[in-house]
């Protein structure tokens, strides 16, 4: 399993334990081709659309190339910068371990490769529609 938990971790392997220790067995299952057909069907089906909006607004603008300290913080972000383009927009993380680089693409899904924390490098996917108005008082 891979997550990211802030907090207490013991709350997840409780879920752990309770939900899927259960189902386990030492034996296979039966083989079950209605099931089996089932599950390719609505695996078939699933889609997670990418967001849909503007590319740039007003608030992209104004952070488009500055670069932002963090304070110390749990996941070790030290600063942050975006780069917004028309079709694609970057999120760069500086951390101890080297520089995270994230690529969305713009209402559209961008593959690349993300680690963490000096980890291999895993596959990730990433989608953005600029940032929201934001109020201040």
């Amino acid at each position: 399993m891979t997550w990211a938990v802030e907090g207490e971790i013991w709350a997840v392997f409780d879920l752990v334990w309770k939900y899927l220790l259960p189902a386990m067995s030492p034996s296979a299952l039966l083989e079950d081709s209605f099931a089996q057909a089932e599950l390719a069907r609505k695996l078939a089906g699933l889609a997670l659309a990418p967001p849909q909006g503007a590319a740039f607004t007003l608030l992209a603008a104004a952070v488009n190339g500055k670069t932002y300290r963090m304070e110390p913080n749990v996941l070790k972000i030290e600063a942050f910068s975006f780069d917004f383009g028309p079709i694609q927009s970057t999120l760069k993380l500086d951390m101890p371990a080297g520089q995270q680089v994230i690529v969305a693409g713009n209402a559209a899904w961008i593959e690349g490769r993300m680690g963490s924390s000096g980890l291999a490098a895993n596959r990730s996917s990433a989608a953005g529609a600029g940032l929201p108005p934001i109020r201040t008082f």
